[in-house]
């Protein structure tokens, strides 16, 4: 199935978390650091060293991913290609093999949560860490047990919440006892790969305590803090942190994200000697677009372990502009008309004239008024600066007559002035 090289001391194992970050493709400045600290040969093992076979031995997944099934051609074996592993420990599809992190994420499958502790354990293998019968028989039996629903890192293999569906590739049912076997072997492994399965002459002295992750605090600027031209935080920001681990912390990453959740700022700090900070000259506020911002921070400590904490800040540098205002407008006048109806009913109108303190006709006007019966209506007036609005089915009987009254005139461009108004009250009496 796959080729080690006990060379233990190595070191101990490595969990699923340290081989996902100490690589060349996630991006993070862990690979700087164990460059710094003389690589693999000084224990600082990356993700690519063991795939490398001439340093590592490789990872051999012939029986798994390389068996002929979708897609064709299948996925490479041996796994050289780091961004396929790192989507096997991050439990996602394998999507674009040399794209991490496209594919669709699949944590609630039996066989990926299996894939990922068992790519981690024969890592550990390639790295010499310490290995135990234990750790090899859980490590074979995963990878047949994968083999046997020709596992490809596409689709779905194990869900709990099936019991009788055909599988991904159309033979089959979902297996309730491999789905539980799955399980139980990926528990082994991850004993294995925190150090906590091999305890023969050949582990580790216990540790007195865990290792925990740790922790960040951003301390500048403050959560709710205005940037920019305008902003109360004067320009160019410092943005800091204060980080810290019982161990060591490694590096802080520093994102300033706009309201697209696009990141402006990514910022890797891996010396501390000065504090946590992003950009040595600061961040230009005042060169970004006005809105809201999310400032994070993640810090990262020997093993691979993270912490984050952000902040919300808004951006401001332009100031706020009134729109433009071509003239005032009011009501010019109101004329009424009164037609009568079918079976005892009638009709009012009333015809708005809206004009600017130019003497202009406005045309687009909303004009907006209320009846005596307590009917609101609104009208948009025409190039003539005229609209109707018309109270229809008046009762003769109980209704002699009827008053309309202008609430509000409203205009792109315009400012109503009541004060200008020569009439807004109307009264109109039955024909």
């Amino acid at each position: 199935m796959f080729d080690i090289l006990n060379q233990y001391p190595g070191g101990g194992p490595r969990t699923p978390g340290y081989w996902k970050n100490w690589n060349r493709v996630t991006g993070g400045g862990q690979a700087d650091n164990a460059d710094r600290n003389g690589g693999w040969e000084n224990g600082f093992w990356l993700l690519e060293d063991v795939l490398d076979p001439n340093v590592g031995g490789g990872i051999w997944w012939d029986d798994i991913l390389d068996d002929g099934g979708d897609p064709d051609p299948p996925y490479t074996s041996p796994i050289n290609n780091a961004a396929v592993a790192v989507d096997i420990l991050d439990q996602r599809e394998i999507g674009d093999p040399d794209v991490v992190g496209d594919g669709v994420k699949h944590s609630s499958d039996a066989a990926y949560t299996l894939a990922m502790h068992l790519l981690a354990a024969q890592l550990n293998f390639g790295a010499g860490a310490e290995t135990c019968q234990a750790a090899l028989d859980a490590a074979l039996a995963a990878e047949e047990l994968l083999d046997k629903y020709d596992f490809n890192g596409t689709g779905d293999y194990l869900l709990s919440k099936y019991k009788d569906r055909t599988r991904n590739d159309g033979t089959g049912v979902w297996d309730k006892a491999d789905y539980a076997l799955a399980l139980e072997l990926a528990t082994q492994l991850d004993l294995y790969n925190n150090g906590e399965l091999c305890d023969g002459e050949t582990a580790p002295p216990p540790v007195d305590s865990p290792d925990d992750p740790p922790t960040v605090s951003i301390t500048s600027p403050a959560n709710g803090d205005v940037l920019g031209a305008l902003g109360n935080v004067p320009n160019p920001i410092s943005i800091t942190a204060d980080a810290s681990d019982d161990n060591s912390v490694t590096q802080v990453e520093f994102q300033v994200i706009n309201s697209d959740n696009v990141p402006e700022v990514i910022f890797v700090d891996t010396d501390d000697s000065d504090g946590w900070s992003a950009i040595n000259d600061g961040w230009d506020s005042t060169g970004v677009a006005d809105g809201d911002y999310t400032i994070t921070a993640t810090a990262t400590d020997t093993i691979g372990q993270t912490g984050s904490d952000s902040i919300g800040v808004t951006v401001d540098n332009v100031p706020d502009v009134d729109p433009p205002v071509l003239g005032t407008l009011y009501v010019y006048d109101l004329d009424a008309t009164a037609a009568p109806g079918k079976r005892g009913k009638w009709d009012a109108t009333v015809t708005i004239t809206i004009y600017s303190d130019a003497g202009s006709m406005v045309d687009f006007a909303v004009v907006s008024g209320t009846w005596s019966d307590g009917t609101i209506d609104s009208c948009e007036t025409d190039g003539s600066g005229q609209c109707p609005i018309t109270l229809s089915n008046i009762n003769t009987r109980n209704t002699d007559s009827v008053t309309f009254t202008v609430d509000d005139v409203s205009a792109i461009d315009y400012v109503y002035d009541p004060g200008l108004n020569n009439e807004t009250t109307i009264s109109i009496a039955s024909p």
